[in-house]
């Protein structure tokens, strides 16, 4: 399988949790009659509440190497031959995903397509204090949250990211 693109947005949200939401388009490469599923991202800790609005996909959480948890998707029969091109779309939770009391996000994570959007989405009233690399951009959501948007544009490379946030300072009136 050849990962294309993805884009990944995580939400960060009270208590640690994270919600990590995933749009992956690729291409399905290989001697096969059709492509059974995929490992799409790899966690630390265990995902959980899944959501999924791509139809005629499975998601399964599998622990294949002591303390990893893989998130599989698996297609119906005879959907994804080779040379489809096909665009996945789910997410989940996890916890923890960042330091909630600390107000930081430290994780390397692997480059595993040939290009991903990194985003994360911050409370509301956040935004970002200090980062080891300063995002690519950073823009208000619809509600009027702060997104930080990485661009990751080498497969195979591990990136680092190690940001704190802290509360909106409010414009004073005069």
């Amino acid at each position: 399988m050849d990962k294309l693109q993805q884009v990944v947005t995580v939400e960060l949200l009270p208590y640690d949790v994270g919600r990590w939401h995933y749009v992956i388009t690729a291409t399905a490469v290989g001697k096969f009659p059709w492509l059974k599923g995929f490992a799409a991202t790899a966690m630390r800790f265990k995902p959980y509440n899944f959501e999924w609005s791509s139809p005629g996909i499975d998601l399964v959480t599998a622990e294949l190497r002591q303390g990893i948890y893989y998130v599989m998707v698996y297609f119906k029969p005879n959907v994804i031959r080779p040379g489809t091109t096909f665009t996945v779309d789910f997410s989940f939770e996890v916890s923890p995903t960042w330091d909630a009391t600390r107000l930081r996000f430290f994780e390397r994570i692997m480059n595993d397509a040939r290009r991903t959007v990194m985003r994360f989405l911050l409370p509301p009233g956040y935004v970002l204090r200090w980062a080891n690399a300063m995002p690519d951009r950073t823009y208000e959501a619809e509600d009027g949250r702060a997104v930080l948007e990485w661009n990751l544009t080498m497969p195979g490379v591990i990136y680092e990211f190690d940001f704190t946030i802290a509360q909106k300072q409010e414009q004073g009136t005069g």
